[in-house]
């Protein structure tokens, strides 16, 4: 689904790295790996709080909990992505490898990218459940969020994807950096996606008539409606 551009731009950065030589990987290897999640971290932490203000909460954890939060989501974001690469390039190298037969090797190499979608959804589930300050919400909140919000993904990457590829200029604009910009967009897009899902779950969750992460408290949407009729029956 990325634009070409970006895909080299992850291509030749996985590439060097399999073809360093493994006495330069090393001590100052791992440093390096390690600051570069806590950098990503910061992103996920800017996340976290996007997802806040969708679910109309107030950040409650401790700076521990709320920084220890972000590293774990980060590095399971990483896990994610390697079984992505894995299904994607090693799935086919595999079944050709073992040599199945060309129908048992079409279907099968099908068969990973509903599973990519699957695997996608309970990514994105996972970050709507402990991405925000809640009270343990329950899961059937944050699928629906989560399904949408992978489509939203794969529909808005393929349609970027195409306008990269028939009708933008970024290398023209931006010159060597132009790969650089279209994997930033690209970025800014998925988060687009993802807050657009947390809305959709705060949204169906204040309009139940039970609150699902603080016991019997009602949603704040649900409240109000309840106040309201409640007013009303008085009044009549």
């Amino acid at each position: 689904m990325l634009p070409p551009q970006a895909a080299e731009l992850l291509v030749g950065e996985l590439h060097d790295l399999a073809t360093t030589d493994r006495a330069a990987l090393g001590i100052g290897a791992i440093g390096g790996l390690l600051l570069a999640l806590w950098s990503a971290s910061s992103a996920v932490r800017t996340l976290m709080e996007a997802l806040n203000v969708a679910y109309h909460e107030e950040e409650s954890r401790g700076t521990i909990r709320f920084y220890g939060t972000a590293l774990i989501l980060t590095f399971g974001g990483v896990i994610a992505v390697v079984i992505a690469i894995a299904l994607i390039v090693g799935v086919p190298a595999f079944l050709k490898l073992i040599g199945l037969g060309p129908i048992l090797e079409t279907v099968l190499s099908f068969v990973r990218w509903p599973v990519l979608a699957l695997l996608a959804i309970v990514g994105f589930a996972v970050l709507y459940r402990y991405g925000p300050s809640r009270a343990k919400p329950r899961w059937r909140w944050v699928t629906w969020g989560a399904a949408i919000a992978v489509a939203l993904w794969i529909i808005g990457s393929a349609l970027f994807s195409l306008y990269v590829t028939r009708f933008g200029n970024y290398n023209e604009t931006y010159g060597a950096a132009g790969a650089v910009v279209i994997l930033l967009m690209w970025f800014l897009l998925s988060s687009y996606a993802v807050l657009i899902g947390a809305e959709i779950n705060g949204e169906t969750e204040r309009q139940t008539r039970k609150d699902t992460t603080s016991g019997r408290d009602r949603p704040m949407g649900a409240r109000r409606a309840y106040a309201a009729d409640t007013v009303a029956e008085g009044s009549t």
